[in-house]
Formats: structure tokens, C-alpha cells, sequence
């Protein structure tokens, strides 16, 4: 035989409620900062950073026709980084993609023709490697299968030079981890170099360890 009971807050004189499933009714309340210590509230830190190559260069505008080129960031020993986005930058001429420029790569194409290898965008993992792109972007019009927006300023750079990024957020949070080798990678395979600036800037926070 169920015996009743109520549950009183002596309080505030509010009871508690059960829900048709017979789970108590709960409420989230944010809690005060004034309760919090400032090492609690700082815990996590906001992170900005480009993807660069061996030398320290953040420049993709490079030519790896003959040696692919990698540009990364890394694991660190002492701090986790969670990577929620990325942005790809282009400044240069032949970058108006509502136009015939949709199907070439800036400069480094010609008319309506595309890169022969491509750029990669792909990340490790615990040992597992994962491509962002499906396939190499090989024309500008290549990154709208993957980007979650885009933003294009037309003669903003300079005459005729103009402006192109592409943003990339990931479904969750990308955490490189201590001590391990795990890593973000975009791969150029092309010559580039007619492009006047090609970036790619990472967006995340971070913990110190």
C-alpha cells in the first residue's frame, strides 16, 4: 500500500511536485558569481590563434606544388584548447564569387579552371584522423559545401583587390589534449603564391594545466 507524502520547503512553505512520469519537478537556477572564486571564474580562458607552418609563418599564400606545405596548430603540455571555429581569409583580385570567380582559386587559377591538388583541412585526434573536407578545395566555390558562412567585400582591399572569408564552426568543441599529438592541419599542395593574403585564425578557449 503507497503511502502519501508531501515535501515542504518549512521555508518558504512550497511544495515539491512529481511529474506524470513520477520524477520530482527540479528548476535550474543560475548561481551568483559573488559565491564563486575569481580561479573558478577564470577558469577558462578565451583563445585566438592562426594556423602556421614550421617557420612560424601564418602566410598560405605559399607554393607547395612540389612539397605540400602544412599549417597547424598543436597539443601543449601545460594547457587544453577546445576550438570551436575556424576562418579562412583571402585578400587578392578574381575573389567576387557571385561571378565566373566562384569557379577558379583567386589568382593562382585561371578563368573557370581549378587547383590541381587542392587544399586540405582535416584534424587528429586520439589517433584518428578526420577530414573537415570531404575533398580538397580546389575553387573558391568549393568552400560553400562546408562553410557555415561567408563574407565577401568587393575593390575592398585595394583597386579591383578584394575580400573573402570563410567561417567553419564545428559541431562540438575540438579539444586538443595535454601531452598528446593530436592537432588541426590545412595542407596546400598548389602554388598559391599569386594570392595577395591567404589565413586561416582559430576561435576556442583554453585551461591552463
Amino acid at each position: 500500500m503507497s503511502i502519501n507524502v508531501k515535501i515542504e520547503d518549512p521555508c518558504s512553505g512550497k511544495e515539491a511536485g512529481v511529474t506524470p512520469n513520477g520524477a520530482i519537478k527540479v528548476a535550474q537556477v543560475a548561481r551568483s558569481a559573488a559565491n564563486i572564486s575569481a580561479e573558478e571564474l577564470t577558469l577558462h580562458k578565451q583563445y585566438r590563434g592562426f594556423l602556421t607552418n614550421s617557420d612560424g609563418s601564418k602566410d598560405l599564400n605559399i607554393d607547395g606544388s612540389d612539397t605540400p606545405v602544412e599549417f597547424r596548430i598543436e597539443a601543449q603540455a601545460d594547457l587544453i584548447r577546445w576550438i570551436v571555429s575556424a576562418r579562412f581569409i583571402f585578400n587578392g583580385i578574381y575573389l567576387e564569387i557571385d561571378t565566373s570567380d566562384f569557379r577558379r582559386f583567386g589568382d593562382a587559377t585561371s578563368s573557370s579552371s581549378s587547383l590541381a591538388n587542392g587544399v586540405e583541412f582535416f584534424l587528429e585526434q586520439a589517433g584518428i584522423e578526420t577530414q573537415i573536407f570531404a575533398f580538397p578545395v580546389t575553387t573558391m566555390g568549393e568552400f560553400m559545401n562546408y562553410t557555415d558562412s561567408f563574407t565577401n567585400f568587393i575593390d575592398a582591399t585595394s583597386y579591383y583587390g578584394d575580400f573573402l572569408s570563410f567561417d567553419f564552426n564545428f559541431d562540438v568543441p575540438i579539444a586538443l589534449v595535454p601531452g598528446s599529438i593530436d592537432f588541426i592541419t590545412v595542407r596546400i599542395n598548389d602554388d598559391l603564391t599569386d594570392i595577395d593574403l591567404f589565413q586561416v585564425i582559430l576561435r576556442g578557449y583554453q585551461e591552463i594545466i
